[in-house]
């Protein structure tokens, strides 16, 4: 593998990890450029089509965006320099995720000005499920910490996650939309601050009442946060790229080389996980099967819902499947003549005549997508400069590389790696009892199997019954006597047991605080809570520094 390095999460408030460390911004540009100069001509071409289409695209979101947040940026144009692309699924994610927003911003706010200027993308990765439909909050009751799960009614109890895309919010659902930021509200007031789901709330009701898909109503609140704290990325929609011809070929270039792409994708995968000792089966991505002649390939596939369409088994997130016969190529949503979704693929000569064909899929509401190797695959290979990784993503990436390295011969291009720890601001808990806890667990051990160690010999009862225990054990019989024997001692033990049970009382009520105190901590210094519970200015402004203090220690690594 080329990359076989684990990154470890930031476990202290306001802590960040940025890698590689002590290595300015420009010399990483400048490799990744080097790089994708060798890249094949064929990629050179994908590579220009496809920042062409995203910057109409970046162009069209702006524009569905101006009417909820007006002003929304300034024109971009293909002489934007360098692209620094991240991304990320639509959901309310804790602010480590979002510090990479922040840095993206603060990376082209530095830019020399002798250097090229630097265009900070966010793709919003909108075909993933929108599962993340819950947020914590943290509670106070009778002087104890607790947290509460706040159910997010993305979609009816019945139905499974539809991709974010299509998984649109309903007006009906405002009043309990109120009810959660209430209960947000008094959960966060309790330790001082007000949410920013809260502060933001009139926009998110707005979203609700014009039906907006929960990935654009999301996103939509979590930008508006953004340019209120002065961070203005572009952004634009995986959906808008892949609607586009670029991926397309892309997508048609894989289905051409789908047995040696099958074979690739399965061999790093089990490289990868044999390197790391990996058992569950479902890391770090699942294995590509074929069955009845088809081949699983590493897409999705379903069809598009308006907000007024029913739900229909066609909307649901499906493998995408590639059977080569007699009769003609085929793709599919299940491996199978009968599947509900099933598309023939053209007969042609040159990968340019695939464009009305990807067109009239698209005109049809037919969503052929990239699972999450090939989703950074065409990000990093395809679109951008340098991609800004968070750290789970990075590590899975190794498999993407040496993916690109069997089957296209392309040497990756260099990313970073971002990511932080915001704990809530909650008042710190005192512990109120300080204790180690090894020796700890050892008295509580010895009580269960030792209980005469607690006996204390300056007490004559005590003292009495520790002399039997020593008289019993050092004369243990054989034979038929040993019965009486065990008898004596289990009687004694239980003597024991009942003169040692206020110690045992003691103990046991310490080792019941320290876990109470350690789930108190565990409450507190989560870094899993989601940035809509955080108080606007706070954690915008803690974000806000911690990108500055990362890109200045970049910077500070000339020389070293």
């Amino acid at each position: 593998m080329s990359n076989s390095k684990s990154f470890l999460v930031p476990r202290d408030n306001n802590a960040f990890l940025l890698f590689p460390p002590n290595e300015r911004f420009e010399t990483l540009v400048e490799t990744n450029a080097s790089t994708l100069a060798k890249y094949p001509s064929w990629l050179q071409r994908l590579r220009t089509r496809a920042r062409q289409e995203a910057i109409e695209e970046i162009r069209a979101y702006d524009r569905w965006c101006n009417p909820y947040l007006p002003d929304v940026g300034e024109p971009v144009s293909l002489d934007s320099g360098v692209w620094i692309v991240g991304g990320h699924q639509p959901e309310l994610f804790h602010p480590g995720v979002w510090f990479k927003n922040f840095l993206l911003n603060r990376i082209a706010l530095k830019s020399s000005p002798i250097a090229q200027s630097y265009l900070p993308l966010h793709v919003i990765i909108d075909h993933d499920l929108s599962k993340a439909d819950s947020i914590r909050t943290v509670y106070e009751n009778d002087g104890k910490l607790s947290q509460r799960i706040n159910h997010l009614p993305l979609r009816g109890s019945e139905l499974a996650p539809l991709p974010w895309d299509s998984a649109h919010l309903a007006p009906e659902t405002l009043p309990r939309w109120q009810e959660i930021i209430d209960t947000i509200s008094k959960d966060c007031g309790q330790q001082g601050w007000e949410p920013l789901i809260k502060t933001f709330s009139s926009s998110l009701k707005k979203y609700v009442e014009h039906r907006l898909s929960v990935g654009d109503a999301f996103s939509l609140l979590r930008r508006e946060v953004e340019f209120a704290s002065g961070v203005r990325n572009q952004e634009v929609r995986m959906s808008q790229l892949c609607s586009r011809s670029a991926f397309g070929e892309f997508v048609f270039r894989c289905l051409m080389q789908s047995q040696e792409l099958v074979e690739a994708y399965n061999f790093c995968r089990r490289e990868f996980r044999q390197q790391r000792k990996i058992r569950n089966e479902a890391q770090p991505v699942p294995e590509l099967q074929k069955k009845d002649g088809w081949i699983e390939l590493p897409f999705w596939i379903y069809r598009r819902r308006s907000p007024s369409e029913a739900v229909q088994s066609e909307h649901y997130r499906n493998k995408l499947w590639f059977q080569q016969s007699v009769s003609g190529s085929f793709l599919a949503n299940a491996p199978s003549l009968e599947a509900s979704i099933r598309l023939r693929i053209p007969e042609v000569t040159n990968l340019e005549d695939t464009t009305s064909c990807w067109e009239t899929w698209n005109e049809q509401g037919l969503c052929i997508r990239p699972r999450a190797l090939m989703t950074t695959l065409y990000l990093r290979y395809v679109l951008g400069d340098i991609f800004v990784h968070g750290i789970g993503g990075a590590v899975y990436d190794a498999v993407t590389e040496e993916i690109a390295v069997r089957l296209w011969g392309l040497r990756p291009p260099r990313m970073l790696v971002a990511s932080a720890t915001l704990h809530l601001p909650i008042g710190s808990r005192e512990p109120t009892i300080t204790v180690d806890e090894d020796h700890l667990a050892t008295q509580l051990r010895w009580l269960r199997s030792s209980p005469e160690k607690f006996l204390d010999v300056n007490v004559p009862e005590e003292r009495a019954l520790m002399e039997q225990h020593m008289e019993l054990v050092s004369n243990v019989p054989t034979g038929a006597s040993k019965s009486s024997w065990h008898h004596r001692m289990s009687q004694l033990r239980t003597t024991i047991r009942e003169t040692v049970r206020s110690k045992e009382s003691s103990l046991r009520a310490a080792s019941s605080l320290l876990i109470q105190q350690r789930q108190q901590k565990a409450v507190c210094i989560s870094r899993e809570y989601s940035f809509a519970v955080f108080s606007h200015r706070d954690v915008a402004h803690r974000l806000s520094c911690i990108a500055s203090q990362s890109y200045a220690e970049m910077e500070e690594s000339v020389g070293k």
